[in-house]
């Protein structure tokens, strides 16, 4: 008993000892200070290591950074796409199926594929496009994308992709073959378009847009590729037939060059777009083309002067012009959207020899260029080895298609100026036109004229000179 009660007499008198710690005025004392760090809690749910497109606000959407990757394109019947994007973190893109408008097509991404028909003399190396066709066949056209198909994203692996195209590639051919068109439609202007899965093809993906229900777009657009032979499988970048020129050499200059609403930023996108089939039902024209009648747009809210050229009769669009000129798609046999054509012609520019261009409402021949020698020298610069891995091929195969795009005096059926008169295909063009290591002549009669002694060569990528 007598333990006990000094064990509890002790507790009590330690009680009241704390409890009259704060002093005879009752209050509690200053509080102690922190203890320390407790440890991690543990990883929050899944979905905070998802980027969910839907769930961005809109300016986080806008500066997200995407990155994505193909894996696979199988074509057993519908081509078939397996792809996967991550931010810049590295965290799962989910959703991107989510944002589909009232027909089904989805809004934020897109893909084109199109074959590589290997050179011959009678044409350089080039693409023709399967996506000529509506999704229905029911309607043919120039070459476009594929977003009607079925986009499905793994639930178990957030971020990974599989698109089936709604077109059928192998079928294709047959189906254009099989319809009706009426002037100035011509089929034979679509090309060959036989599936071989012995060629070269390119798959091509946009991911672009606003989310669903919004109106601020995806800043930094992207463009992924896959390259492959169907029959084989993915190419090397070494092994392409056709690699002439690289984004990177373009944005030398251009510094991010991007088109059609801020979607398209890749030169491997354009080719497979911009091709010759976008002569499709388009009036043949031949020069000289109807003078350019010019409209100056200023923009109330910039302040900024634009000028229009083609004809525009419906009044409420930016680019209304009820007097322009008929734009021509095709001049002197020559497609001017065809990507090599309008390429060189937009940096010919003012030293094109004919008047009156008008390519949907870009007069070619009024450009210039603050680049040297109004913008056509230095062709290094574009065709630059260093990063295009067949960039010698625009001085070692040189082709009536790419010269006479610039050269447009140059009338090669009939041999009007023409050293070497009437040509009708491309078998020797290099016998005058390539002689020495890797193109020089064509290197050397294309390079600025600013060379001295002290900068008498010109090297591949280089943009600009000091003195």
């Amino acid at each position: 008993m007598k333990n006990r009660f000094l064990r509890y007499g002790g507790a009590a008198l330690l009680a009241l000892f704390i409890a009259g710690c704060g002093g005879d005025d009752g209050k509690d004392g200053a509080p102690g200070p922190a203890g320390p760090a407790g440890p991690a809690g543990p990883p929050g749910a899944d979905a905070q290591a998802i980027v969910k497109i839907s769930e961005l606000p809109a300016e986080q959407w806008a500066a997200l950074e995407i990155k994505g990757e193909v894996t696979n394109v199988t074509i057993a019947s519908p081509p078939v796409v397996e792809f996967t994007l991550t931010d810049a973190n590295g965290k799962p893109v989910s959703g991107l199926g989510d944002n589909v408008n009232s027909s089904g097509e989805l809004q934020n991404v897109r893909f084109a594929l199109a074959k590589l028909v290997p050179r011959s003399d009678q044409r350089p190396a080039h693409w023709v496009s399967y996506m000529v066709t509506s999704a229905d066949y029911t309607t043919l056209n120039r070459p476009n994308v594929d977003r009607e198909g079925t986009l499905v994203e793994d639930t178990a692996n957030p971020g990974r992709y599989t698109y089936t195209f709604a077109r059928d590639i192998a079928q294709i051919k047959a189906k254009v073959d099989a319809a009706t068109v009426t002037a100035p439609n011509d089929k034979a202007d679509l090309g060959d378009l036989t599936y071989d899965p012995s060629l070269q093809h390119r798959l091509a993906i946009q991911i672009s847009g606003s989310q669903a229900g919004g109106s601020t777009s995806l800043e930094k657009a992207v463009n992924l590729f896959y390259d492959f032979v169907p029959a084989t499988g993915p190419i090397a970048k070494a092994d392409l037939l056709k690699d002439v020129v690289n984004i990177d050499s373009c944005n030398t200059c251009h510094g991010r060059l991007a088109f059609h609403g801020g979607g398209r930023v890749d030169t491997k996108y354009c080719v497979t777009c911009h091709t010759t089939q976008r002569a499709y039902g388009r009036t043949k024209t031949t020069s000289p083309f109807p003078a350019l009648v010019e409209l100056a747009v200023v923009d109330d809210t910039t302040g900024l002067t634009r000028y229009l050229y083609s004809k525009n009769t419906n009044p409420n669009s930016s680019s209304y012009h009820p007097t322009g000129t008929d734009p021509v798609y095709v001049g002197d046999g020559e497609v001017m959207g065809n990507f090599t054509t309008l390429v060189h012609k937009i940096h010919m520019g003012a030293d094109l020899t004919k008047p009156n261009y008008n390519y949907a409402g870009l007069p070619f021949n009024l450009l210039h260029f603050s680049k040297l020698d109004e913008g056509q020298r230095m062709c290094t610069t574009c065709h630059d080895s260093k990063v295009a891995s067949k960039a010698d091929l625009a001085y070692t195969q040189p082709s009536r298609e790419a010269c006479g795009a610039c050269h447009d005096n140059v009338n090669f059926a009939t041999g009007a100026n023409h050293d070497g008169g009437s040509w009708s295909d491309d078998s020797t063009c290099a016998l005058c036109h390539s002689t020495g290591a890797g193109g020089a002549d064509i290197k050397i009669a294309h390079r600025t004229e600013n060379i001295t002694t002290n900068n008498p060569t010109v090297d591949d990528g280089l943009v600009s000179f000091t003195y």
